[in-house]
């Protein structure tokens, strides 16, 4: 049972308004216009209505209060329903159910449960398990009231089905539908990719199968292996048995060997010490060497500034004797210059020039005399500075040819102990010689033992290399095939016909080429995803099977459901028909509609024009245009008492309204939903017709808790509340009335009309 519906921002409902309903039917009443139908349009609008057109707004946002000059427009606008839940008439562990919706003006629209956000397409689910929606009967807006009749009969057949509570049963249908479809489609991407997946992965595995002989030929090789292997190590342990190597023989000769490597270790030592030079006689014989030199240089340069010495004194000696120091020349140049001057002082005829003339002439000559005596001085001053020279270079070479003697003395005594060192290196070199020779006999022996030796392990290398190419290790063979080793001449080969097949096979091996590992893995991975997509595709068959079946049972409950609750449609149809029309008869039957009638109905239907394509509009749906011919319809017809009207065409407008009337009372009994809300289908009825459809009402509100909007003072009788709502500053507002407030509404509604 339905407990209250509140509202806030709803178009003209600004303020928060709580409606409760206590009772089984309430009446909400009001002038024309002061805003009682957006009532209707708030239960349509929470139960999730999306066309815009049958709540009477223009766009998604027009649902929010748009203010007044006295009043700022709302940010948002809500609506909630509030259910008694005691009867579990919703399929929640809940005893209270709150059903909300709340959109912004951004557009951002929620959908909540008990405060709790949910998406429209669940909240359908719970609906339609209530017997709740927005396509069946249950809200019937203003002016909309023979919307079943003007209905297509599959709509027809989708509203019954929502009233009886069938539509859970179809939305899972349709999910089971859209799931087979998926999986159909599924199905047929994984046989493409199984239909491009197969070549290749035939191709890989006859790559595969090709290297599976290469396992035979590797058998066959390492067995031939085994047998070639074993032979060759017989035979290196039996073919170099009658070689005689002699250990204590070469022991010998080794000792002797090492004997005269000591020995000659000891000459090198010899040689070494012969070779050693004290590094103090070295450094001795070389100051020596150097003194010597340098003596012999100091003894050239002291001969050669003696000899110039005594050039210099001979030179000075020879200047000394002219005691005037210039010679004739200087002096007859100096008298032609003073016979010149004083011609020249005859011939001037001023005194005080000649004066000065012959005073030029005495100084000229003075000078000349007094520089003249001065280099005389000079030059006995050097020549006893010569000669004090001379005889200090003599001395000096005297020293120096004295040390020359001496060291030329040391160097006699090195070099005669060299000559005697080198006498004993060359006795030493000789004595090196004779041991070498006897070194190299012995050794000759000693290497002959040993190539014997080396032959023996020259084959053995031999073998272990072809064993390591062929993979074996000698060790571990020797080991493990010791007894085909033993038995190996009992069981003789042709060494070079097993040596020519085994070539044969690692060269079929080498042709084969080595198995690819990434091509045998991209077999194996290539194989398990086409097993793997294989039994994806058997296990989405399965799946398409297991929804075939539940979309078979689907369809058998809603076929049975809606027969039964079709039968006993046609039942309360025809009573209700006959109760308002005091006789006649109607019936509700089924009909096969195919693709193009069903397009070519809706189009018809869409003619007639007014409200007709607003209620349809949501409606259409794949369903009428992809079942296979002979969909299910519901189609009525009517027989009025005393008339013959078979068509609903014939029907005036007031019989039209009461079929109508009869119609939805029929489905109402029948399909007992949870609530009934109806706005003003009552406005068409005369007085008497009004009282039977008051009559009607309180008849369902035993089962349905019915909201009606009306103006009717008869179905105001019948209502336990009433409410009244006014239109006040562009405000809707509701209050609580008693049933003379009532009237005197509905009295001013007529009035309104009249003027």
């Amino acid at each position: 049972m339905l407990r209250s519906l509140e509202i806030q921002g709803f178009k003209s409902f600004a303020d928060k308004i709580v409606l409760k309903f206590p009772t089984r039917i309430t009446a909400i009443v009001g002038p024309n216009g002061s805003g009682k139908s957006n009532v209707a349009d708030a239960f349509r609008w929470v139960l999730g209505e999306q066309s815009s057109k049958n709540i009477r707004i223009a766009n998604a946002a027009d649902v929010i209060f748009n203010g007044t000059p006295q009043r700022a427009q709302a940010g948002f606008a809500s609506a909630a329903l509030t259910f008694d839940n005691s009867r579990k008439i919703f399929p929640v562990d809940f005893s209270e159910v709150a059903l909300a919706r709340k959109v912004y003006r951004d557009g951002v629209s929620e959908y909540a449960v008990n405060k709790k956000q949910m998406r429209l397409k669940d909240l359908t689910q719970i609906l339609a398990s209530a017997k709740l929606g927005v396509k069946g009967m249950g809200i019937i807006n203003q002016g909309a009231g023979d919307v079943f009749l003007r209905a297509s009969p599959i709509e027809r057949r989708e509203m019954i089905e929502e009233m009886v509570g069938l539509k859970e049963y179809r939305l899972k249908k349709e999910d089971a539908e859209r799931r087979m479809k998926a999986t159909s489609e599924n199905i047929a991407k994984v046989q493409n990719i199984l239909l491009e997946l197969e070549p290749n992965l035939r191709l890989l595995r006859r790559q595969v199968a090709k290297w599976q002989s290469r396992a035979e030929k590797e058998h066959e090789l390492h067995e031939l292996s085994i047998s070639y292997f074993s032979h060759k190590i017989w035979d290196l342990e039996h073919s170099f048995s009658h070689i005689q190597l002699s250990d204590k023989d070469a022991d010998a000769l080794q000792k002797d060997v090492d004997v005269l490597r000591k020995e000659i270790a000891e000459l090198q030592g010899t040689f070494a010490e012969l070779e050693y030079e004290d590094p103090s006689k070295r450094i001795e014989r070389e100051r020596a060497r150097k003194e010597i030199a340098e003596l012999e240089r100091k003894k050239s340069d002291l001969l050669g500034i003696i000899g110039r010495l005594e050039g210099q004194s001979e030179v000075y000696r020879s200047l000394a004797k002219t005691q005037a120091g210039f010679d004739a020349s200087q002096a007859q140049q100096q008298f032609e210059k003073v016979l010149t001057s004083l011609r020249f002082i005859v011939s001037l005829d001023a005194v005080s020039i000649m004066r000065e003339k012959i005073q030029n002439v005495i100084s000229g000559l003075e000078s000349f005399l007094s520089s003249h005596q001065h280099r005389l001085k000079d030059k006995n001053e050097q020549l006893q500075s010569c000669t004090q020279q001379l005889a200090e270079a003599q001395t000096e070479l005297q020293n120096v040819l004295s040390a020359l003697d001496k060291f030329s003395s040391e160097l006699a005594k090195f070099n005669q102990a060299q000559t005697e060192q080198s006498k004993r290196f060359k006795d030493a070199v000789k004595a090196m010689e004779a041991h070498r020779d006897q070194l190299r006999e012995k050794e000759t022996a000693l290497e002959h033992i040993r190539f014997n030796r080396e032959r023996k392990k020259l084959y053995e290398d031999d073998i272990r290399l072809k064993m390591q190419e062929a993979g074996f290790a000698w060790d571990e063979f020797v080991v493990a095939h010791r007894d085909d080793i033993n038995h190996a001449e009992a069981h003789p080969i042709v060494v070079a016909d097993v040596e020519m097949r085994i070539i044969r096979l690692r060269r079929d091996l080498a042709v084969m080429g080595e198995i690819d590992q990434e091509v045998v893995a991209s077999c194996d991975e290539a194989s398990r995803r086409f097993e793997f997509l294989t039994h994806e595709k058997q296990d989405l068959a399965s799946a398409l099977e297991d929804l075939q079946t539940l979309n078979q049972s689907l369809e058998e409950k809603i076929t049975a459901g809606f027969e039964q609750s079709l039968r006993a449609i046609d039942t309360e149809f025809n009573r209700c028909f006959q109760l308002i029309f005091a006789g006649g008869k109607a019936s509700v039957k089924t009909v096969r509609v195919g693709i193009n009638q069903t397009e070519g109905e809706m189009e018809e239907m869409e003619k007639e024009g007014g409200a007709v394509g607003d209620e349809r509009e949501g409606m259409k749906n794949e369903k009428g245009k992809k079942k296979e011919q002979g969909e299910l319809g519901i189609e009525f017809s009517v027989h009025l008492p005393r008339k013959k009207i078979k068509s609903l065409e014939a029907l005036s407008g007031g019989e039209r309204s009461l079929t109508a009337i009869a119609l939805l009372f029929a489905i109402i009994i029948s399909a007992k939903p949870p609530l009934l809300v109806l706005d003003e289908i009552d406005a068409a009825l005369d007085e008497a017709n009004s009282c039977t459809f008051a009559r009607l009402l309180r008849d369902i509100a035993h089962d349905v808790q019915c909201i009606i909007i009306t103006h009717n003072r008869a179905v105001m009788e019948s209502a336990d509340v009433l409410y009244g709502v006014t239109m006040q500053d562009g405000l809707s507002k509701i209050f609580s009335l008693q049933f003379t407030q009532a009237q005197e509404f509905v009295g001013q509604d007529r009035v309104a009309e009249v003027q």
